[in-house]
């Protein structure tokens, strides 16, 4: 009730009517926080009558029903809303407390030991690639169904962003990324002691469903320890190269435990064993970044030293309504950008098929290298050059935005333009068509001029999957949560579908025009691509998403 309402009831009788006395004193008490008469208007009126009573005395009697009634006492009025003194915040912009202005030292080990979660993550999704055939085999069912234990934990990734990202701003990120961990290592055990097909896929993709956590949150946690223009592209360079490297070896070591005459049970083990590790770690070293949190912590500590029991942070004004609000900011709000945004669209699109692309090479590359007749336990090396072309193209892009980009963005005052975030992107839209008829075309060759192929592939597909996301949290500023919601899940499903028919494409085309398939998509794209970095401000302009840069 507001206190204009409280005034109203304090004032009005349930047998009289409003009258301009009453409504004004009402509007006095939603004024202040004094103490006020009550019923002014009626004392008044008692007073009237009390004389009309006493005329009465001499003359004719005229009844009232005040004759009788006892003068009413002031109450206080509560003051309903709080005052701005009461809500607790950083004391200035470059309070020590804030995770941007901790020290470098702090937040780059920070920085980093999210990374490591990131890759233990991203390990266990690719981690049985190499002992797809043989799994098949040993449980007498098709190649096909068993690299569902790829993409159920691909799948599985998709429900982050609906479980996981609404919990941070209630409980932090501490609390869910463990959780995460926990439920990931957990599953971990289903799926080294199963005997049948069932439970081994059932263990995978709740084990990818747990490991979605981890993937939503990082990021979030990151973000809160760099200021703009380069939040962004931090954040998801090192989330980016993280996953990439992650996945990117664990078919090499996947490989290796599987042909040391191991059975494909200690394939979860070594899962288990990396993300209890890094678990455990993350757990002792990694403080609470979420500035909700902090503010509600130091609220807290206040209230307990002041007696003051009114000071509260922002984030202990949650509401039911305001849960719902962040829920369908990652339910609903994504489908409905989808329906209206083609830029959103587009770009999820790609990065998804560069991601898919990304999965294929993992799965294709040692089996080609097999064809040249190198062993089972040597074909996957090659993919250290993928791992090479990823963190060169990691480092590239870090260097474009702290010097090229931050120099334009500080000479515009600090106002963005986001199309300038694609040039990277760009220039990795024309290494990867190249660099895959590259590696189709190079199979009669040296088997050296398929490695560096594999290397440049590496470079292509990291400079578009960083590029994208950073391109996307910039256009749609306010919207970025619900727009990398929907661009998440999206490149989640469809990535999740390149391992079911990689092998078959690659075995009825053969290594040259499988190849050359993929590369002529992607040429068809650079065009769509090139008009966004023309005109996407044009494009943007007419949306009521994006934000005025």
């Amino acid at each position: 009730m507001s206190s204009s309402d409280l005034c109203l009831a304090l004032y009005v009788d349930d047998e009289k009517t409003l009258t301009p006395e009453t409504s004004k004193a009402a509007s006095a008490c939603s004024k202040s926080n004094q103490e006020i008469p009550i019923r002014e208007a009626e004392k008044s009126a008692l007073q009237i009558d009390n004389r009309l009573g006493q005329y009465g005395q001499h003359g004719d009697h005229i009844g009232t029903s005040y004759d009788n009634k006892p003068e009413e006492i002031a109450i206080p009025v509560p003051n309903i809303h709080p005052k701005p003194s009461d809500i607790i915040d950083w004391d200035s912009p470059n309070d020590p407390n804030r995770p941007c202005n901790w020290p470098v030292v702090k937040r780059s080990l920070f920085t980093v030991t999210t990374s490591v979660l990131l890759f233990a993550v991203s390990f266990g999704s690719a981690v049985f690639l190499p002992a797809t055939e043989q799994l098949a085999g040993q449980l007498g069912t098709s190649s096909t169904v068993m690299h569902l234990t790829t993409s159920l934990w691909l799948i599985g990734f998709s429900f982050g962003p609906i479980i996981f990202a609404p919990q941070s701003p209630a409980h932090g990120h501490r609390g869910p990324l463990f959780f995460s961990m926990l439920g990931l290592c957990t599953f971990q055990i289903p799926t080294a002691i199963a005997t049948n097909t069932q439970t081994l896929l059932i263990s995978r993709f709740f084990a990818g469903v747990f490991g979605s956590g981890v993937l939503v949150v990082v990021p979030g946690m990151c973000a809160e320890l760099y200021r703009p223009p380069v939040t962004h592209s931090i954040v998801f360079v090192a989330s980016g190269v993280s996953i990439l490297i992650g996945a990117t070896t664990a078919p090499i070591a996947g490989a290796y435990l599987y042909t040391q005459g191991r059975t494909w049970g200690w394939l979860a083990w070594t899962t288990l064993v990396i993300g209890a590790s890094v678990g455990v770690v993350g757990l002792v070293t990694l403080p609470e970044s979420s500035s909700g949190i902090l503010l509600r912590r130091k609220a807290t500590l206040l209230r307990v030293q002041t007696g003051n029991w009114a000071l509260h942070s922002k984030s202990e004004e949650v509401t039911l309504d305001t849960r719902a609000l962040a829920y369908r900011e990652y339910f609903t709000k994504p489908i409905q950008m989808f329906a209206a945004e083609p830029l959103l669209v587009f770009m999820t699109i790609y990065v998804a098929l560069t991601c898919g692309t990304f999965y294929l090479a993992l799965q294709i590359i040692p089996r080609v290298f097999q064809q040249r007749g190198w062993l089972p336990s040597t074909a996957s090396l090659p993919l250290i050059a993928v791992v090479l072309g990823v963190l060169t193209s990691g480092g590239l892009f870090t260097v474009f935005t702290m010097t090229w980009y931050r120099k334009r963005t500080l000479r515009r005052e600090g106002l963005r333009r986001p199309e300038d975030r694609l040039l990277p992107m760009l220039s990795g839209a024309v290494i990867l068509p190249a660099s895959l008829l590259w590696f189709g075309w190079s199979m009669n060759t040296h088997s050296a001029a398929q490695v560096m192929a594999c290397y440049f592939a590496g470079a292509g597909l990291t400079l578009t999957l960083v590029s994208g996301p950073v391109y996307i949290a910039d256009v749609y500023d306010s919207h970025r949560n619900s727009a990398l919601a929907g661009h998440f899940v999206v490149c989640c499903l469809v990535t999740a579908a390149f391992p079911l028919w990689a092998g078959p494409l690659y075995a009825s085309l053969g290594v040259q025009w499988a190849s050359s398939v993929l590369a002529f998509v992607f040429l068809a794209m650079i065009p769509v691509l090139g008009f966004f970095v023309l005109y996407g401000a044009r494009v943007r302009s007419r949306s009521r998403y994006t934000s005025t840069m």
